[in-house]
């Protein structure tokens, strides 16, 4: 037991500024100061909306009170430090003031009365009754409630039981996918190897993150339980209790324990569920796609301008921050002179082609990709439009825009970072995708006269782009 000194120096930190006692039911305010709600409350001003702080007159909502639960525990703790001598019901009841036996109970302010105080002007008009019936009251009233917290219990017991069945259905969805893709892949062909590795990594991200909603669906399950235990304990203790015992502070405990409310996690989030949704949509998409495909698209050399660096397997380009503007055209009229192009292969002269350029670089990467005829131009000023046989997307920046006809660009809403292309030569569309969401940018439509091929610029130096196979959406 604290000693008198250093126990009324820890109470002194847990008394109202207003009524100058241990607060009841504390809540702080904007300012940063704590009152008793029912002390606060009382500043209302006329509009019924605004509180101001006896402190500092800071003003703040009626609806901003927040209730402090760490100093309704430092009040808790110092009731408990309380001199035994001084604490209601322990020893001999008798009235401080009037040293007269404590028979009654107020039920207007919670306090015990003798004789005299029931008598007294300061309770005459308050709902005074007998000591016995209120404890007996309030025993009726700590059971109902006990029943009620029970029967909450009992549901989250059972929401968390649901929660991880959820979460163990999930993870099982995950792992039967994961080895789906296994399984499938494995009878394709060698271009399907790097769309294998890209779906299983985002199926594993899936994973990880479905353990973490796990971990966080139980470590705020099991913190309400916590919270929740803690009123079933201290109702419980209340019936074993003698009525003195019982009462005191009976109005708190029970308000503390009736503003319970559970705040159900959700065990597997509708992100993770629709993302694992799109892996399948994909997966069984790049299935059906794939069984009829042609060659991957690589980058082809003998096109590329001077300052393109290719990529040992032809997948990636990067534009060479080292310039060759001032020196002679390269004497093969297929490389691409001045401007720093270079096209795909194979071309496309029938049926349906389709694939990844992701963009990497300065501010994203700055490039012009899309598809070019077999007769474009490939020397001198390059006029990038379809009337020219390009039809192409400009990204650079946070812009991307369509290349149409007369030098006129249309600003598109996105700006992908992988851009999907798909091309289709019958119906002579050049389709582009955010291969990232699927989500639908731009569409050409065009009467390709003969072959076209993969097209790509690269604008600013450190510009990247590799290639990667992609299934039509």
């Amino acid at each position: 037991m604290a000693s008198s000194p250093d126990f009324t120096k820890f109470q002194e930190q847990v008394i109202c500024p207003i009524c100058l006692e241990i607060f009841q039911n504390p809540v702080t305010i904007d300012c940063g100061h704590n009152f008793c709600l029912k002390c606060i409350t009382a500043t209302v001003d006329t509009s019924g909306s605004l509180l101001k702080c006896p402190l500092c007159k800071h003003s703040v909502g009626k609806d901003t009170l927040k209730t402090n639960w760490v100093l309704m525990n430092l009040v808790e703790m110092i009731q408990e430090m309380r001199p035994r001598e001084e604490q209601p019901g322990r020893g001999e009841r008798k009235c401080q003031k009037h040293k007269e036996q404590l028979h009654y109970f107020c039920e207007t302010d919670g306090n015990f009365l003798c004789i005299v105080c029931r008598e007294s002007k300061e309770h005459k008009l308050h709902k005074v009754i007998l000591m016995e019936e209120a404890a007996q009251k309030y025993l009726e009233l700590v059971n109902s409630q006990l029943e009620v917290l029970q029967q909450k219990q009992k549901v989250i017991m059972q929401v968390k039981t649901q929660g991880k069945q959820k979460i163990h259905d999930f993870m099982a969805q995950v792992e039967q996918e994961m080895g789906r893709v296994t399984a499938e892949f494995k009878q394709l062909f060698q271009v399907l190897q790097e769309e294998e590795k890209a779906l299983l990594s985002r199926l594993e991200e899936l994973g990880q993150e479905g353990d973490q909603a796990s971990q966080l669906y139980i470590t705020s399950i099991d913190a309400q339980l916590t919270f929740l235990n803690r009123f079933v304990q201290s109702l419980e203790a209340k019936k074993q209790m003698a009525p003195s015992d019982l009462l005191w502070d009976i109005r708190y405990d029970l308000n503390r324990s009736q503003g319970f409310q559970f705040l159900s996690p959700t065990p597997v989030p509708l992100d993770l569920e629709k993302k694992l949704g799109e892996a399948k949509s994909r997966h069984n998409s790049v299935l059906e796609s794939m069984k009829k495909c042609r060659a991957p698209v690589t980058f082809d050399a003998t096109s590329a301008h001077p300052d393109l660096i290719l990529s040992q397997d032809l997948k990636t380009v990067t534009l060479n921050a080292v310039s060759s503007e001032n020196s002679e055209a390269p004497d093969d009229p297929a490389r691409f002179y001045p401007f720093r192009c270079v096209v795909g292969s194979p071309g496309l002269s029938r049926g349906c082609q389709a694939w990844e350029a992701e963009l990497r670089g300065p501010g994203g990467g700055a490039c012009v990709v899309g598809v070019a005829s077999e007769f474009a131009a490939r020397r001198d000023f390059l006029t990038l439009e379809p009337a020219a046989g390009f039809w192409v997307l400009r990204v650079s920046g946070r812009q991307c825009q369509a290349l149409l006809e007369g030098d006129t660009r249309k600003d598109l809403r996105a700006r992908p970072s992988r851009l999907g292309v798909s091309v289709d030569h019958e119906r002579g569309e050049v389709a582009f995708h955010d291969a990232a969401t699927a989500e639908h940018i731009y569409t050409f439509h065009a009467s390709f006269p003969g072959q076209i091929f993969p097209f790509f610029r690269l604008l600013f130096p450190g510009t990247q782009i590799t290639l990667r196979p992609w299934s039509r959406p």
